[in-house]
């Protein structure tokens, strides 16, 4: 992929990030104060899971936020890295345990 393109990419990723982090922002998430908050009730039980959980990137996403206020936009593989540290700090295996779970859930599917 052309390095132009790779930027590009990495760029959209950032900022896409920020407009989340910003309208998801825990302390101002609630419907009268946020319009982007989504409505509970049409939410599917995965998502909400999954909002919860990924809450542990709040200070990951706030250090990207930063670094594009400040002008100061890094490779996107930094931040990247970033997220990967957040989940090992969790379990030193994360990773090998994501990779395990992933590989039996598409057996169980292709099962189906």
């Amino acid at each position: 992929m052309n390095e132009n393109v790779k930027s590009f990419l990495g760029l959209g990723f950032i900022f896409g990030m920020a407009y989340l982090a910003l309208a998801f922002d825990v302390s101002r998430a609630t419907k009268k104060s946020n319009p982007y908050y989504p409505d509970p009730g049409k939410l599917d039980e995965q998502y909400d899971v999954g909002v919860v959980i990924e809450e542990e990137h709040k200070e990951t996403i706030q250090k990207i936020i930063d670094d594009v206020r400040n002008n100061r936009v890094q490779d996107f593989k930094v931040y990247f890295g970033w997220i990967a540290k957040d989940h090992i700090k969790e379990y030193k295996d994360y990773y090998t345990r994501l990779v395990k779970m992933e590989q039996q859930a598409l057996t169980e599917l292709k099962g189906k």
